[in-house]
């Protein structure tokens, strides 16, 4: 979902939604610390400089549109849509699948962590999903490896609530986005392509 989660896709086909998503028990159910230390900190380099995943003009988050109706009618104040104004924001949008929208946060110092969205408490991580259709576990976005100190980074490993959440939530989104399923396959062979010619091995962690 995020934009370096994964390369571009063609617009999806829109899914057939199961039950709506009660977006207020899904963030709490999915509120683990990622690491025992505050990587946001050590990404902002002291709190001088704004973490790269918080940073509106590096990455630009992608929201489940409904997610983000969702802030709308509970008037959270966090998100609101990206305007598409820029040739490059044009086509970004365009490729986007039809149920997602880009989106502009209130920023690091105003974020309230309750109401972060799914993107935030994702990154930096992906679900991978193996030759078999088989939802395997979350391993880490290694595109964004340059922007992110946590990436392939043995000295601090996501916990194990957080991979244990991490799992649960991406099976109910599969379940709501059938589409979300289907990409995230073909981003894992991209990513095994890419990890082979570097002669480079694919960490992925399990409930």
């Amino acid at each position: 979902m995020h934009p370096a989660a994964h390369p571009r896709f063609p617009m999806a086909a829109s899914p057939i939604m199961p039950k709506p998503i009660d977006w207020g028990s899904f963030y709490r159910g999915f509120s683990a610390a990622m690491t025992r230390i505050d990587c946001g900190a050590l990404c902002a380099k002291n709190g001088k400089d704004v973490p790269v995943c918080c940073n509106n003009r590096r990455h630009v988050p992608l929201l489940f549109r409904d997610e983000l109706r969702w802030h709308i009618r509970h008037n959270t104040g966090m998100w609101r849509k990206r305007t598409a104004r820029t040739k490059l924001d044009k086509k970004q949008a365009a490729e986007c699948a039809n149920y997602l929208e880009y989106c502009l946060c209130i920023g690091a110092e105003k974020c309230r962590r309750a109401k972060r969205s799914l993107t935030c408490r994702f990154f930096p991580f992906e679900p991978y999903i193996a030759e078999d259709g088989v939802f395997v576990g979350i391993t880490y976005m290694y595109r964004a490896a340059k922007d992110c100190p946590l990436i392939d980074n043995p000295d601090i490993l996501p916990t194990k609530a957080y991979v244990r959440q991490s799992i649960k939530t991406w099976e109910r989104i599969f379940k709501r986005y059938p589409a979300e399923r289907e990409l995230f396959y073909e981003v894992s062979r991209a990513l095994e392509r890419s990890q082979k010619r570097k002669r480079r091995g694919i960490k992925v962690f399990a409930a």
